[in-house]
């Protein structure tokens, strides 16, 4: 269809009224046309630059239809074909819209998952082996304690294993992806691709959480542990791994087994980080020998303790007579404590 068809099409398609009235407009403007047309040609101009001057000197077809329009009236079946092309444009912006948006909200949990990975294997974890290697020993914790941290650290290493090889998997991945874009020509790719994208973060953040919640808790069971173990026997304990591996290390020094000696030395570090890193340590070698002694001590601080605590509801109360009692109970347990020389100048 030539541009003068064209135009007369969108002009007269919305118009009312008979069909023979529509034809006989298109007729009248076309002939019109043509006499323009005819004009700009015999004044030198090229035919196709005629029509186009031809088609602008009677203005747009939008704004002709609607003069028109507003003469002879609407066709129902026109407006409501422009209605429905107008909502399907519409609909197709806001889908575009969308899907684009939702491809980078998982583009974007997918990076910040795989930067929280990335960053806790690296900077976290080496410093939490650590701790948990070095610091946190639990020998009363029980074989529970021990097959939960030993599952807890298989999968800690296993999820290291998988961001050492990240490299080797995004490269899979990326050639995956290639092969995707470039042989899949289904109507759905755009939901194939948001599917493949959301099954990726959705494996990142299991694994997000599994690493967390490997990490925290083993950390919220054992600090219980921590501060409820006797010094005496967490001392008593490491001494007892001590003592076995240094002798071990003697043996296999004067056999010149260097093989044999690395689980030794593995387990004397181990001991004496606990007992150098552990505060109590050094007191409980020097009072392992006056064991009832310590434990009747423990026994009139506890009895202490608990005589201010009932001081204190008596006071909230305005109870004299208990709190009188309780001061009592205070002196008892705390008058045979043996106390300190001298006294530190600041919080420890």
């Amino acid at each position: 269809m030539d541009k003068l068809e064209h135009y007369l099409e969108q002009v007269c398609r919305g118009i009312g009224g008979p069909r023979a009235m529509r034809q006989h407009l298109r007729e009248e403007l076309r002939q019109h046309l043509n006499d323009a047309i005819e004009d700009h040609v015999a004044q030198g101009m090229p035919r196709d630059e005629a029509i186009a001057r031809a088609l602008e000197d009677f203005g747009g077809a939008d704004q002709l239809r609607s003069e028109l329009e507003a003469t002879h009236g609407h066709r129902v079946m026109t407006v409501m074909i422009d209605k429905a092309v107008d909502w399907k444009e519409r609909t197709m912006k806001a889908k575009w819209l969308w899907s684009t948006w939702a491809h980078v909200a998982l583009l974007m949990v997918i990076v910040v998952e795989l930067f929280c990975l990335t960053a806790t294997t690296v900077l976290v974890l080496p410093k939490y082996n650590e701790i948990m290697r070095d610091l946190w020993s639990t020998p009363d914790a029980g074989p529970d304690w021990n097959t939960f941290t030993a599952h807890t650290g298989a999968i800690l290493n296993a999820i290291h294993s998988l961001v050492d090889n990240g490299l080797w998997i995004a490269i899979g991945v990326a050639i995956v992806w290639i092969l995707f874009e470039w042989r899949v020509r289904s109507e759905n790719k755009s939901f194939m691709r948001l599917s493949a994208l959301g099954t990726i973060a959705t494996l990142l953040g299991v694994l997000s959480v599994m690493m967390f919640a490997a990490m925290i808790l083993p950390t919220v069971m054992a600090v219980p542990n921590m501060r409820q173990e006797l010094p005496e026997r967490v001392v008593a304990y490491n001494t007892q791994r001590l003592n076995p591996a240094i002798a071990s290390l003697d043996s296999a020094m004067a056999q010149q087994d260097w093989q044999a000696m690395n689980g030794p030395i593995m387990t004397a570090r181990s001991a004496i980080n606990e007992l150098s890193h552990m505060g109590a340590a050094a007191p409980s070698i020097v009072a392992s020998s006056q064991g009832p002694k310590v434990d009747a001590l423990r026994s009139d601080l506890r009895s202490a303790a608990a005589a201010i605590h009932e001081a204190e509801l008596a006071l909230i109360d305005r109870d004299a007579a208990r709190f009188s009692a309780a001061m009592q109970r205070i002196h008892k347990a705390y008058d045979s404590v043996p106390q300190t020389t001298t006294a530190p100048t600041t919080r420890p």
